[in-house]
Formats: structure tokens, C-alpha cells, sequence
């Protein structure tokens, strides 16, 4: 009786075809299925891989774009504090000053003068000659640093300044070039005659050739198309646009008067 009730708790065999149908099913992926596999993974990834670069480069733009509104708000900060006169370019020594004067206004972050669709050689490359005080104190008065190596033409940047040309008489067309020049005084914002559709600040061509300024006929001082073939440019009363290299360098009355203070070509 033991025995034929243990009987019964032994482990049945089982005959049919399910089962051996269950032991023949293969273990796992066969050579074919995993080519198809890693052929569906290779197509997705060059499909994608456009649309990260989109989504990157429309980041940098915009992050650009940020930056140079701050350096608006900096520069209607400068003027509020300086008669309404603009900062210029540089000295007639060759000393770049506007991005000097106006940092005091950005809590002297160095990040926003770069924009970051440029290499990083063409950040701001803070860096001091010595800990001495200034042996010139003019220095001191166009916003450098006790020290600070002074911003030759040749220092790489990624943000030019509107210096563009001189007119009959001395006068300045653009926002003003040389700082310290008596006989051609920098312009006043009370003679721009349309804020909103002149140039102040914009993309440069970062080559090492007067990076801190733009000049629209100048191959290597022109504003660069970094994002999507336009630059983004800084308008006098703060705003900012992306435009076409092509129509920043045209000599078009409705494009070239951009740059001028009196709003004409």
C-alpha cells in the first residue's frame, strides 16, 4: 500500500508532441536575426544623428544669442553711467577696450564674450603680465586689471564691435573707434538715429585679425555665419537677430545703412 501511494508522488513522464516540440526550440538569437537587429540599430543611429547635430547647434545659437543680449544690457548700463557716450574700440596704440569696459557690468564673467559655436581658443584669455599696478593709470580707466596682458589686434575673441569707418570731417558712421582720439570724439546714443536697426555687437571671424571688431567689407574682421550661415548680431537698443552673412555684407541700401549711425547707406 506505501509503495503504491509513494508511486504515485513519482515524477510522470510525459509522451507527445509539445514536449518535444519545447526540447527542439533553439537557445537565443540565430546569425540571421542578429544582422537584421544590428542593421535596425545601425540605420536609427545615422538617422539620428543629423537631428542631435541640429538640436546641438541650434543650442549653441541660442545660447549666443543669450549672451549677447546680456552684453546689451551691459552696454545700456555703461552709457547710463558715461554720459550716453559709447565705449569704443580701441586706443591708438593698438589697446582693445570694450570688452573691458563693459565686463564691470556682467559681473565680470569672461563666459559670456565667447560664444560657444566657436573653438575655445577664442575664449577670453585672461592672463597678467605681472602683479605690478598699471604703469600707464589710463589702463586702469579703460576696465584692465592690475597687471592684465593688455588685448592686442592679434588676440583671438568671437565678438567684434561696430568700429565701421570714418566719414568726411572726422565723423564716426559706426558706435566709434579709437577711445582716446580728441579729434574724432566717440558718438553719443542720442545720435543714432534708429537703435533698432543698427549693429553694435555680432559674431566675428575669430582668425587673430582684429577678432574684437566687425567690418562688413573686410574678409577677415566680417561677421561669421556660425549658426546655420548667419551671425547673430546685437542691435544698439538691445535686441538680437540672426541674419545671413550674405545680407550683412551686401551693399544694399536697406542692409548697409545697418551699420551706420545716421541709418543711410
Amino acid at each position: 500500500m506505501g509503495r503504491l501511494i509513494a508511486g504515485h508522488f513519482r515524477q510522470p513522464k510525459f509522451f507527445g508532441g509539445r514536449v518535444a516540440e519545447r526540447e527542439k526550440c533553439p537557445k537565443g538569437f540565430t546569425l540571421v536575426e542578429l544582422l537584421v537587429v544590428i542593421s535596425v540599430i545601425g540605420l536609427l543611429a545615422v538617422l539620428g544623428i543629423p537631428a542631435i547635430k541640429t538640436a546641438r547647434d541650434k543650442a549653441k545659437q541660442a545660447a549666443c544669442s543669450s549672451n549677447l543680449k546680456q552684453l546689451g544690457v551691459a552696454l545700456s548700463a555703461y552709457l547710463a553711467e558715461n554720459n550716453g557716450v559709447f565705449p569704443g574700440h580701441h586706443t591708438r596704440s593698438g589697446i582693445m577696450v570694450w570688452p573691458h569696459r563693459l565686463r564691470p557690468y556682467l559681473g565680470n564673467n569672461h563666459d559670456l564674450f565667447w560664444c560657444p559655436a566657436e573653438d575655445r581658443s577664442a575664449q577670453w584669455p585672461v592672463s597678467y603680465a605681472s602683479p605690478t599696478p598699471h604703469s600707464n593709470p589710463q589702463l586702469a580707466s579703460y576696465g584692465y586689471y592690475q597687471g592684465e596682458t593688455i588685448f592686442r589686434p592679434d588676440t583671438r575673441f568671437s565678438y567684434g564691435y561696430n568700429d565701421w569707418g570714418t566719414g568726411s570731417g572726422g565723423m564716426v558712421t559706426g558706435l566709434g573707434a579709437s577711445a582716446d582720439d580728441p579729434a574724432i570724439p566717440l558718438p553719443r546714443i542720442t545720435t543714432i538715429v534708429k537703435p533698432s536697426q543698427m549693429y553694435a555687437i555680432g559674431d566675428t571671424t575669430s582668425d587673430g585679425s582684429w577678432d574684437t571688431a566687425i567690418d562688413p567689407y573686410n574678409d577677415r574682421e566680417a561677421p561669421k555665419g556660425r549658426h546655420g550661415g548667419g551671425a547673430n548680431m546685437l542691435f544698439v537698443d538691445g535686441h538680437v537677430e540672426n541674419i545671413k552673412v550674405e545680407n550683412l555684407r551686401s551693399k544694399e541700401s536697406q542692409w548697409a545703412s545697418r551699420w551706420n549711425r545716421t541709418g543711410e547707406p
